[in-house]
């Protein structure tokens, strides 16, 4: 935990107490996973909730392992990850990371070079925890030695000494805090004109030293001396936070505090568990809960204004946010101060203006897969979608959008979905059996898929029946939906059952040659052909046995093509019906006679010209009620309804 000036406990016995960690990268995750556990049950409660807690644990530790294994990387910067105390962290912040070879890159002096050179050392010394080295190693890349004159205008050699002498848990007894604050407002001074970020640093690391020397006013003057430089930087807010709860002044503490969680939410967990706020603890409990409440109302605004826009959700998937924290601090009754701010961050650093609009049923369904299961999806993102999948065609990815909303529940939308579309006739089954699943209740639906049988041609029957027994086996939709499909073809098939028997007789006559052709060809070649073997026969036998042979010859020639053309069409014909009636029955074990069979055979005795139905119209206003009419051909409308 982080020293606390008011605890009456000097900085070196500090120091001292915490001796027997021996690691700094122990230590510094050791302190991470007391973040949690130093925060009073009370409080804690407020604060974050136990899930945020674990999160957050687990992610300090991965970010002190993956800082100290990479002793060249650097860290970005210092923020809420890293408690004072272990300073070991400024050495691997911002541009005192820098590699050799760039420091060197400006560098032209010989004496200058070896200087740089005795820093990168000492740099490596100290992450391995040899401080004595390191600041042997840096005293002489400022004041130089026997072989080199050493560089006193590097501000980098400067911090790395100061946060030496500052103290380490592992060498207490390198402590000097006056050389320590002295070093570092040096380093603040070269640093200045250098880089002002690594000038903010150093009167931060200046603050502190003072801090522990009880120099209250001053530290305060010096962490805002680096906020100057750096009106951003979270941790010297932080810092005058802190160090004004030391001073006895909680309000304006707590008002610092508010500009450093702005930067880092993870400031209000090390506020939590940091003595000098728990010195405090009824204001500070009550300043929780009046950002809580402020907060909770923000994030409610902030996520209604960005999730009806699906360049939000497209940006989400894009970058691979996990929302889940958001959609948990939504859904929560009371969420804690740490869940609302995390949660509000994340909305805020994917704004709709960031990011694509979606283009088709593919990004609609990565919008709608990107909403937590655990939220409504947002009307207004809703009724965009809705409109654009009108121009969208009936595929796979449809479907899958389609059964997204129906897992949501979002049944309104899907209606507009399915049934607005503006070529619902040419959509496959499939539309109408997720119509059927989702409104088994709604008679739109059943009337939806008999007016676009209706419109469908008796010719594409296999076509869909294979589509049927697809939807079938997919085992998706409920059997009250397969069965309600099944009668819809079944009830269809009859309606065409005139037209088809037609189409298969015209089939059967197909390819092969009419009974009755050349029939008068044969019948004149045999009249006059067997004339001879007429005459001799009737010499031998007697005129009446010739003309019987030439009767029975005549009668042969003729009749035989005529008999065996007759029955191949009639075969053709019984295949045909055969095969018409398998196909027929894959609709069921048995296609009783329907209703439609009834009205057809009705029409047929009130219309005897009519021998066939092709050419009649089915009135499909009727047909949604039931009724079955058809209208002759050059009537403009109906007889019973007046449909046109």
């Amino acid at each position: 935990m982080a020293y606390v000036i008011g605890s009456g406990v000097p900085y070196g016995k500090y120091l001292q107490a915490q001796a027997l960690v021996d690691d700094l990268k122990t230590a510094q995750v050791n302190g991470a996973n007391l973040v949690s556990t130093a925060i009073k049950t009370g409080t804690k409660e407020i604060i974050a909730s136990q899930e945020a807690l674990r999160d957050q644990n687990a992610r300090l530790a991965k970010a002190v392992t993956d800082g100290f294994d990479q002793v060249t990387g650097a860290i970005e910067d210092l923020n809420a990850t890293f408690v004072w105390g272990f300073n070991a962290v400024l050495c691997h912040t911002g541009r005192m990371a820098d590699a050799l070879e760039d420091l060197l890159a400006a560098v032209k002096s010989p004496t200058k070079t070896r200087a740089y050179e005795y820093f990168d050392d000492a740099r490596t010394a100290f992450s391995r925890g040899h401080l004595r080295d390191a600041l042997d190693l840096i005293e002489k890349a400022i004041s130089g030695d026997h072989a080199a004159s050493g560089y006193r205008l590097e501000w980098r050699f400067h911090l790395l000494k100061g946060s030496i002498l500052v103290g380490t848990v592992a060498h207490p007894e390198l402590l000097d805090l006056k050389s320590a604050e002295q070093t570092y407002r040096t380093a603040a001074d070269y640093a200045a004109t250098d880089d002002t970020d690594g000038a903010a640093l150093a009167l931060l690391g200046a603050s502190w030293a003072c801090y522990c020397q009880a120099q209250l006013a001053e530290a305060l003057r010096l962490s805002d001396r680096a906020l100057q430089y750096r009106p951003s930087f979270g941790e010297a807010h932080f810092q005058s936070a802190k160090i004004l709860m030391a001073m006895e002044r909680p309000e304006d503490g707590l008002s610092r505090l508010v500009a450093a969680v702005e930067e880092d939410p993870q400031y209000v967990l090390k506020a939590a568990g940091d003595g000098d706020f728990q010195a405090h603890v009824a204001k500070f409990e009550a300043w929780v809960g009046a950002q809580r409440q402020r907060k909770e109302q923000e994030l409610r605004r902030s996520y209604a204004e960005v999730s009806k826009d699906a360049r939000f959700w497209l940006r989400c998937v894009e970058e691979e946010v996990d929302l889940g924290p958001v959609a948990a601090t939504l859904v929560r009754k009371e969420p804690g101060l740490f869940d609302l701010l995390c949660a509000l961050s994340t909305v805020r650093s994917n704004t709709p203006e960031q990011g694509s609009p979606p283009r088709g049923v593919g990004d609609a369904i990565k919008v709608l897969r990107a909403v937590p299961h655990q939220l409504q999806i947002p009307s207004g993102l809703l009724e965009g979608l809705v409109g654009e999948s009108h121009s969208w065609k009936v595929n796979t990815q449809f479907f899958e959008f389609t059964r997204i909303l129906l897992k949501h529940a979002e049944l309104d939308a899907l209606h507009g979905v399915l049934m607005d579309r503006p070529d619902p006739e040419d959509a496959p089954l499939e539309l109408f059996a997720l119509l059927l699943d989702a409104f088994p209740a709604d008679l739109s639906a059943k009337s939806a898929l008999a007016n676009a049988l209706q419109g469908k041609s008796y010719a594409i029957r296999k076509d869909l029946i294979e589509e049927f027994e697809t939807l079938t086996r997919s085992g998706t939709y409920s059997d009250a939906t397969i069965e309600a499909i099944r009668s819809a073809l079944a009830a269809q098939y009859e309606r065409w059952w005139p037209a088809i028997s037609d189409h298969v007789k015209w089939c059967a006559d197909l390819g092969t040659e009419p009974p009755a052709e050349g029939v008068v060809a044969r019948l004149g070649c045999s009249f006059f052909g067997l004339m001879i073997p007429l005459l001799i026969i009737g010499s031998i036998a007697g005129h009446a046995t010739g003309f019987l042979v030439w009767l029975l010859g005549i009668a042969a020639v003729v009749g035989i093509p005529v008999i065996t053309r007759s029955n191949i069409r009639a075969e053709r014909l019984r295949e045909k019906k055969e095969e018409e009636a398998k196909l027929r029955s894959r609709l069921g074990p048995e296609l009783q006679a329907s209703t439609a069979t009834a009205a057809t055979d009705s029409f047929r005795k009130s219309h005897p010209e009519a021998e066939t139905l092709a050419d009649f119209v089915e009135c499909p206003r009727c047909i949604s009620r039931g009724i079955i009419t058809m209208i002759p051909p050059g009537e403009p409308k109906c007889p019973k309804c007046g449909w046109e």
